[in-house]
């Protein structure tokens, strides 16, 4: 018995100490000439084919005492070499042969720093690879974060980028989308971006044309940083317009502790016009009578928005990271019009005075769950994410004219409608290294049942049900050889539409959706790009719920239960240039719609009258042709002073029908300056007025001008905003002369011109560690309105 237990202890020993022989690892620090520990220095294992780095093995980053680890996984390479890069230092490597690793080998790196005439060639783009490509990539130098007030400061060195004149939010500098902002490639703020102390910002990458992992067409704004300590930060934001009577105010809270996180966020916003909207407008159609209207009204706002948010973060640097969410948005709306008309009908001519109001209330609770797991050490990775929202809207709109002092109303109208809407958004996402690239393959889906109401004076009491499936399944190519890059993603999108009011039977569509990026480095920062994007569009849940009411006299809207889904294919060719004094960029693009949404004004039959009916309808295609040219002029060599100009010449067409057409060309341009010194700056912006075509009209905006100037000291932010100076705020549109309805409405925002705002922030940071990925946002933007 005694001799069969010491059998059993000798064969653990030799078990345990065969396991720990075959430990194989690389570990150390990384430290600066300084003796300072290089937290969040990347340290990359290669695989060395003739005396190079041929294929990377596995990375590891610093922690903050400079600690790094790598497990090695056989079968061994022949020789390896080890490499720690670090900003603002140069690269240092170390040749390993495989007859060097037993057990676990100790390597250190001293990094020495790079000369000034190189840190200062790193500010500009460098379009470096990391998960991904195709990026543009800041870093920034140490002046430049000494001047830096806040993150927010470095991130608007990049050229397509400009802050807003009221808010100093960060905002497209052409009049784009407001880019996605993350950090460290999970979904982020301004707040926590102007949170974030300037000297923990490694780099900041701009993609101008997000991949698909984003979920987002627009451009996308990834902030990089060192972890911060644990502790908390905060911050506050108040804005107020007193004339206009608008205000915003924000709260931001964050607790960090390891590897938790509490986060708070909050948004209050209300706009109360004192002179309010000053309307005008023509109306003429031929039904069973010949109408024409006029009238000269003014509409006040009444808005009040808020939005709450909780999260919780749970996150392994390089391993895990886990979120849960809650958020709700609550918002309430009244737009009382008073306004004096002329009515006539045939040769009739009538005064009235009319009163319109319109109230609405929404309220979204939405729960949100994010996960994503590093699989391996070289690098492949697991995410998921899911969505629940809940969607309620609440409106009523009522209208009365009276001719003269008559008790009894000439037209009357009131509407009550009510939906309920409840989605579940989901997303699963894997990404495989392989040679040369990335793999992605990922399906997301979202499921959507919505219950609609309607009871009005001239609708009657209508109820409907139904329900949409929509799946999205995408697999997506990037790799890179030498200077060309390209990123290949075939999808299929398939959707189910339930049979509702005005369709007895369910749909069902399949449509396949590539998209393909092709790219060029080109020496001296010059590069080109060429993309083809295609998408399926599909009409909101509550337009093709059959629902009808009357506007005016022998006038009525309709919700149309047979729009169909639209087929958009674009096509853009990029060229960018960049140099110490100017930044140039242009974009060629061609973008065509099989089956456009327009909206129509067909003559039909109501109860044995002869009425105008409006509804949204499929044209047979659209398309426009646009090239958009930005430049950035730097006088001084840096961004000290800024000087931005675009110009966006484009031409539109909707073919209508077979035998209708309209067309036209404008051009979209602007101008912005800024200047900054230390800690205060001034900013001017200015948009002139052009023309856009829409499917019915032809809309004018008028001229848009700010001037502000901003002031930083230690946490604080003043600044002071006048905008839409010497011309207010307008706009016009004229219906086109074909159509059964001729319109003609022009408005002024009274409140706006000479709009003076002040702003104030203050935020404090005692630390934080930002790790994770992406973020999958509420794609389901649809309220399902009837």
């Amino acid at each position: 018995m005694i001799h069969q237990r010491l059998s059993l202890l000798i064969i653990i020993l030799c078990c345990v100490s065969q396991v720990f022989a075959q430990e194989l690892a690389i570990e150390g620090f990384v430290f600066t000439e300084g003796k300072e520990p290089a937290e969040m220095a990347s340290v990359a294992l290669y695989k060395a084919n003739n005396g190079t780095a041929s294929q990377v093995d596995a990375v590891a980053y610093a922690d903050k005492k400079g600690f790094y680890h790598i497990d090695l996984v056989p079968p061994l390479a022949t020789k390896y070499i080890l490499r720690a890069q670090y900003v603002g230092y140069k690269l240092q490597e170390i040749i390993i042969p495989r007859d060097s690793l037993r057990g676990i080998v100790q390597c250190n790196f001293l990094l020495d720093e790079l000369s000034e005439a190189n840190q200062l060639s790193e500010v500009k783009v460098t379009a470096k690879r990391k998960v991904g490509f195709d990026r543009q990539s800041y870093h920034f130098t140490s002046d430049q974060i000494k001047l830096a007030q806040s993150s927010i400061d470095l991130a608007l060195m990049i050229p397509q980028i400009k802050a807003d004149a009221r808010t100093g939010r960060i905002v497209s500098a052409i009049g784009d989308l407001t880019p996605t902002i993350l950090i460290n490639g999970h979904y982020g703020t301004n707040e926590e971006l102007r949170s974030i102390p300037p000297h923990k910002i490694i780099r900041i990458d701009y993609y101008d044309i997000a991949p698909e992992r984003y979920n987002t067409r627009g451009a996308v704004l990834d902030v990089i940083t060192k972890p911060l300590d644990n502790g908390h930060h905060a911050g506050a934001e108040g804005s107020i317009a007193p004339f206009a009577v608008d205000g915003v105010a924000r709260l931001f809270y964050n607790y960090n502790t390891g590897s938790h996180q509490l986060k708070f966020f909050s948004s209050h916003f209300l706009r109360h016009t004192l002179c309010g909207k000053k309307e005008e407008q023509e109306t003429e159609y031929t039904a069973a009578d010949r109408w024409q209207y006029r009238s000269e009204g003014t509409t006040h706002t009444r808005l009040n928005s808020n939005v709450l948010k909780a999260s919780y973060v749970y996150s392994v640097p390089n391993k895990q990271y886990f979120e849960a969410s809650l958020s709700s948005m609550w918002e309430k709306s009244k737009l009382p019009q008073v306004y004096n008309a002329m009515i006539r009908m045939n040769d009739e001519q009538q005064p009235r005075q009319g009163v319109s109001e319109s109230y609405g209330f929404a309220f979204t609770p939405v729960a949100d769950i994010y996960y994503d797991r590093t699989l391996s050490h070289i690098g492949n990775r697991i995410s998921s994410n899911v969505v629940y929202t809940h969607n309620q809207t609440n409106s009523i709109y009522s209208l009365a004219e009276h001719k003269n002092s008559a008790p009894e109303p000439s037209l009357k109208e009131e509407v009550i409608g009510k939906t309920i809407k409840n989605s579940v958004i989901a997303q699963i996402e894997y990404l495989h290294p392989v040679k040369g690239g990335w793999l992605y393959a990922g399906t997301n889906f979202m499921y959507t049942h919505a219950r609609f109401a309607i009871k009005g004076h001239s609708s009657g009491k209508s109820e409907d049900a139904q329900y949409q499936y929509r799946d999205r399944i995408y697999f997506t190519w990037e790799a890179n050889k030498g200077k060309l890059f390209w990123r290949i993603s075939p999808a299929a999108n398939l959707q189910y539409i339930s049979e509702h009011n005005g369709v007895d039977k369910p749909q069902m569509h399949l449509n396949f959706n590539p998209r393909l990026l092709i790219g060029y480095n080109l020496p001296h920062n010059q590069r080109i790009r060429w993309e083809v994007e295609t998408a399926d569009q599909t009409p909101d849940l509550g337009s093709t719920t059959e629902v009808m009411r009357q506007l005016r006299e022998d006038l009525f809207v309709r919700n149309n239960p047979n729009l169909q889904n639209s087929y958009l294919a674009t096509t853009r060719l990029y060229y960018s240039w960049q140099h110490s004094h100017i930044d140039l960029s242009s974009t060629l693009i061609y973008s065509y719609t099989d089956k456009d949404w327009i909206t129509s004004f067909d003559r039909t039959d109501i109860g044995g009258r002869t009425v105008i009916v409006q509804q949204q309808s499929n044209a047979i295609n659209s398309q426009y042709a646009m090239l958009k040219a930005e430049v950035r002029l730097k006088p001084l060599g840096s961004e000290q002073l800024s000087i931005r100009l675009y110009a966006h010449p484009r031409y539109d067409q909707y073919q209508l029908t077979k035998d209708q057409a309209v067309s036209l060309f404008s051009i979209p341009s602007g101008a912005s300056i800024a200047y900054r010194q230390n800690s205060w700056g001034v900013q001017g912006d200015i948009a002139l007025p052009y023309k856009s075509l829409r499917s019915y009209f032809t809309s004018s905006s008028g001229w848009y001008s700010a001037l502000s100037g901003f002031w930083s000291k230690g946490s604080w932010n003043l600044r002071i905003a006048l905008e839409n100076l010497f011309v207010p705020e307008e706009s016009q549109t004229i219906n086109h002369s074909f159509l059964n309805l001729h319109e003609h409405t022009h408005s002024v925002l009274r409140d706006n011109l000479w709009k003076a705002s002040i702003s104030v922030s203050y935020y404090f940071s005692v630390g934080k560690n930002y790790q994770g990925t992406r973020h999958l946002e509420n794609e389901d933007n649809d309220r399902g309105d009837i």
